[in-house]
Parts: C-alpha cells; sequence; structure tokens
C-alpha cells in the first residue's frame, strides 16, 4: 500500500480515528494505526440485518459473518478530552 493514499501527519495531528474494517483485514488496520500513532480506544460493531429483521449472513473464511467491525483509534493524550457515553457500541442495520 502507498503512503501516499491517506498523508495521515498532514491530516491530523491529534484526535479520532474510525476505521471500517473486514475479518481479514484487522491486523493490517491495527498496523496502521500502530504506524500512524494511534492507539485503539474502542469498537463498534454492525449487527447487518435482512429487509425481514433476520441476521444476514454473509461469507466468511471459517464462519459466516454476520457483523461489520468499526475500530476507534485516538492519537494524543487520552486524559486531556472529555467522555460521554452517548452511543452504543453495537448498530443493528439492515445491509
Amino acid at each position: 500500500m502507498s503512503e501516499d493514499v491517506l498523508p495521515f501527519p498532514k491530516l491530523q495531528t491529534e484526535g479520532f480515528l474510525f476505521v471500517w474494517t473486514i475479518n481479514s483485514k484487522y491486523r493490517l488496520t491495527l498496523s496502521l494505526f500502530e504506524k500512524y500513532g494511534y492507539q485503539l480506544v474502542e469498537d463498534i460493531t454492525w449487527v447487518k440485518q435482512t429487509v425481514n429483521g433476520r441476521i444476514a449472513k454473509g461469507n466468511g473464511h471459517y464462519l459466516q459473518h454476520a457483523k461489520e467491525t468499526c475500530l476507534v483509534g485516538y492519537k494524543g493524550d487520552l486524559s486531556e478530552i472529555e467522555r460521554p457515553k452517548m452511543a452504543e457500541d453495537i448498530i443493528f442495520a439492515k445491509t
């Protein structure tokens, strides 16, 4: 992957980064967090549903994937940020 794709140091020096990732790219995403100075602080799970409200099952390597994950990273001093608990970490939504 070219380092020119997103020039992280120019885009942000401190703050949150939200990255949707698939299971097979989870480790790559964590390595990019580390490379650009972010630490993993949370994750969000999207439980996929069909139009009938059932869990949607997709293809995976070993399991049928019924979710996607958004990794939340932070760059900077975590002790200085206010932490309001205003959002859930699970989203149920149709695909």
